[in-house]
């Protein structure tokens, strides 16, 4: 495109000079190849744009995906008479935390891992989504952060440590997946 651009430009000005007058045809012509130009990049940007929305509602998904498995998981450990979170609180583990009961940390699941990605979805979900990678990179950052606390902390690793390892993963990529998309205009 910016080749034709160019050529209808220089043929444009050779005839110009040529005639010593200006030619009408070939302002017409240059006029049309210009709003060309205009509309194919409005469509190019069109096209953009709809890809970076794309990203940012995969996003957003994800992040609602990972909010409501927090919220899951620290309802039945709030309640803990059913399910995984049944047994006694460990013994180990309550001298190493600060919390004696499931409550504790089913509450800080709700509120950090749960809001704290309902936050984030509202922020894919937004139209002007150009920072929306930010919270759930903030999001994956302090879920990645907290698991390799827990393993610090507790000298135990489990076997959820490795799928919630991934989702962390997986969540950091997609933020900066958005990120790149939005910094290199695709």
């Amino acid at each position: 495109m910016e080749n034709l651009y160019k050529i209808g430009t220089l043929v444009c000005l050779k005839r110009i000079k040529v005639k010593g007058q200006i030619n009408l045809t070939c302002v017409q012509q240059w006029v049309q190849i210009v709003e060309y130009r205009r509309r194919f990049l409005r469509k190019l940007w069109g096209v953009k744009k709809m890809k970076q929305t794309i990203r940012a509602r995969m996003l957003g998904i994800y992040d609602l995906f990972l909010a409501t498995g927090a919220i899951w998981f620290g309802v039945q450990m709030v309640m803990s008479s059913s399910g995984i979170f049944a047994e006694e609180y460990p013994d180990s583990w309550a001298s190493r935390l600060p919390f004696d009961s499931w409550v504790m940390p089913g509450v800080l699941a709700i509120i950090i891992f749960g809001l704290g990605n309902i936050l984030a979805a509202v922020f894919s979900f937004k139209k002007r989504h150009n920072s929306s990678w930010y919270v759930s990179a903030i999001m994956g950052a302090v879920f990645l952060f907290s698991l390799i606390f827990q393993r610090i902390i507790l000298e135990e690793s489990y076997i959820v440590n490795g799928p919630f390892l991934v989702l962390s993963v997986l969540q950091l990529c997609l933020s900066g997946y958005v990120f790149f998309g939005y910094r290199k205009g695709l």
